[in-house]
């Protein structure tokens, strides 16, 4: 059903299924267009979109409450759909489009792993300064700052 509805939302962009049905029978050639709906967004479509474009439940706004921006971790949903090319590095997730050049792509596939990093320890791991791009994620809400809370909680994850 969620696909179908889906596939519905997306029927609005099609100018034929925004006009009123009339009495001249124009509900069999919309009928008649389902299929062409169904086959132009596919469920692994779907199933893609579901994970890229649904906004993150979850938000931790710290404003650097508990000082300089040092560990963070990624609040998403689901994880994000990276794709890379020589010249940039492009994620998808929580319904943003966020683009980095290519160079930051092992930073940021470390920031968004869902796990709890450093961001000190990943800029010596990569080589690349991850601290803006840190930021970025954070001011953007699909990472948040690893307040002792959070942290607390991924500790009982391995228990």
């Amino acid at each position: 059903m969620d696909w179908l509805s889906w596939i519905a939302d997306r029927s609005r962009q099609d100018e034929a299924f925004r006009l009123d049905l009339d009495r001249d029978g124009n509900a069999d050639a919309l009928a008649a267009l389902v299929p062409q709906l169904v086959a132009r967004y596919p469920q692994d479509t779907y199933l893609l979109a579901r994970k890229t474009e649904r906004p993150s439940r979850r938000r931790v706004i710290t404003r650097d409450v508990f000082g300089a921006l040092t560990d963070v971790v990624c609040l998403t949903d689901f994880p994000p759909h990276i794709i890379t090319n020589p010249d940039e590095v492009t994620v998808w997730t929580a319904g943003k489009e966020l683009v980095f050049a290519a160079k930051a792509e092992p930073v940021v596939r470390k920031l968004m792993s869902g796990n709890p990093v450093n961001i000190e320890q990943v800029a010596a791991e990569t080589g690349v300064p991850a601290d803006a791009i840190a930021r970025t994620l954070v001011d953007e809400g699909v990472c948040a700052e690893l307040t002792p809370e959070l942290a607390a909680g991924f500790l009982q994850l391995g228990k």
